[in-house]
């Protein structure tokens, strides 16, 4: 039940950032403002990171003799990554 309201609300996310995305690039098209342009590329990338973040999802209790625990540890590096880019986006902004 948890996966299927992460999964729902996973979509539900990248539903919108894939939006946002081509409603930035036609108004960067329109008006040749680079800003735009970032944040649709950016919108983008959070679009992939949330397809990411559903294959972890999917995959994160997987029990093997390599991770006898489950592979939670994706979350964490998922978390640690998308920071970093959030990071990198404020530095370019500034």
């Amino acid at each position: 039940m948890q996966r299927k309201k992460e999964n729902r609300a996973l979509l539900i996310g990248a539903a919108a950032n894939i939006v946002m995305a081509v409603i930035a690039w036609i108004t960067f098209y329109h008006s040749n403002s680079e800003a735009i342009l970032l944040d649709g590329n950016y919108s983008l990338i959070m679009f992939i990171g949330v397809l990411v973040a559903m294959k972890i999802v999917s995959v994160r209790a997987t029990k093997s003799k390599t991770f006898p625990l489950g592979k939670f540890f994706y979350e964490s590096l998922y978390g640690f990554i998308k920071g970093l880019m959030d990071h990198l986006k404020i530095m370019v902004d500034l």
